[in-house]
């Protein structure tokens, strides 16, 4: 079987290049751990890299998708709808929609987990609520929707029944039945149907605040407005959120990012020459020897550079697995009640970690072409096996 593998090699590539296929072949162990090393450079680079594919779906997902409000108003205390009524007369305010929140603590079992439900209206534009495959939905008339992370820590399907208790009502606690699971990337959330959480808290309509779209050209006349309503406790806009948000998590990125990529390259470069060097160290005589054939520099030195090509080549694949591993047990890793990493890595990623290791080994490869170029062939010739 090798005999017709190296004839096969023969017929399809030139001498030079059978020879070093050839000793490649030869040396399956040497190949593969070589191959290995530098695709764990590749795989470093996409675990670093894929952060940024990430924060970007985190960022269209959170504010693009879900949220999108130009502000969020929050009254002093639940109010009654008449103070959207008022909110929504604010000239440049162009649309307001309710919500509601209260605290509770949800209980399945043993487990228990405090946290917010929101109600929401029906159907809302300016806030969605979107499912696992980032479709949005209309909220049902009855039952509670839940984060996959609230429903995975209580071990809660859809159909389930958890005990409500809300924690503004003095002993009210009631049961309510999961509706859907749904997408959330930031804290431990839960909805309802706003008409439906009225129903439950038995206190009637209450909105604790809204969410406005104004009109670009009177946004400080809204912002003044705002301020001087007694009733309103807060307003936060989207867009300074959005870029706190951003600021805030590749502040922490960009240093792992770092020490990954600068990594990556010291194993590249180390692996590529060090395999080069032993390589050179074991083949010089035949090397020098194709030199006193005839054959010029460039060819010569094409016999180990056809070898690392091959190596490098065939760590791409098997890199972009092990990347897309790591980034898995990263995003994994991450995960907290606070916010958790959707697992996102484009193509764009996997070409760029793959160009950065093709350059590192490149410039490995030159440098022992000089070393090649510089043989001191009698020298070399004199040198005994």
């Amino acid at each position: 079987t090798l005999g017709i593998g190296l004839g096969a090699l023969h017929s399809v590539f030139s001498q030079l290049t059978t020879m070093a296929l050839r000793h490649l072949w030869r040396r399956p162990v040497r190949t593969g751990l070589t191959t290995l090393g530098t695709s764990f450079s590749v795989g470093l680079l996409v675990t670093a890299l894929f952060s940024f594919d990430s924060i970007d779906y985190m960022i269209d997902q959170i504010f693009f998708q879900t949220a999108r409000e130009d502000a969020a108003v929050t009254f002093a205390g639940d109010r009654h709808p008449d103070a959207l009524r008022a909110l929504a007369d604010i000239e440049g305010v162009m649309r307001a929609e309710p919500f509601r929140q209260t605290p509770v603590t949800l209980t399945n079992r043993h487990v228990e987990l405090r946290m917010v439900i929101e109600g929401l209206p029906r159907q809302t534009q300016l806030s969605r609520v979107l499912d696992v495959d980032a479709e949005p939905i209309v909220l049902p008339s009855s039952g509670l929707l839940l984060s996959e992370r609230v429903a995975d820590k209580l071990g809660l399907r859809v159909g389930d029944a958890v005990e409500v208790d809300f924690l503004s009502r003095e002993n009210l606690t009631v049961s309510v039945p999961v509706a859907a699971v749904v997408q959330s990337y930031v804290g431990l959330t839960g909805y309802m149907n706003i008409a439906a959480l009225d129903r439950l808290m038995r206190e009637g309509a209450r909105v604790s605040g809204a969410r406005i779209k104004i009109d670009p050209d009177r946004l400080d006349d809204v912002y003044d407005a705002v301020k001087q309503t007694p009733g309103i406790a807060s307003i936060a806009l989207l867009r300074l959120s959005r870029e706190q948000f951003r600021a805030t998590i590749e502040q922490n990125v960009v240093i792992s990012i770092v020490v990954y990529s600068v990594l990556a390259v010291i194993i590249t470069f180390g692996v590529i020459y060090n395999s080069a060097r032993i390589q050179l160290s074991e083949r010089a005589r035949e090397l020098a020897s194709l030199r006193v054939f005839g054959f010029t520099r460039a060819e010569v030195s094409s016999v180990l550079l056809v070898e690392l090509g091959v190596v490098v080549a065939l760590a791409q694949p098997l890199g972009w697995l092990i990347g897309y591993g790591f980034a898995w047990s990263v995003a994994r890793g991450f995960e907290s009640d606070l916010f958790r990493i959707p697992l996102v890595v484009d193509q764009a990623t996997f070409a760029t970690a793959s160009l950065v290791v093709i350059a590192a080994g490149l410039f490995s490869a030159l440098i022992v072409r000089r070393r090649i170029d510089r043989f001191d062939l009698i020298e070399v010739l004199k040198t005994r096996e």
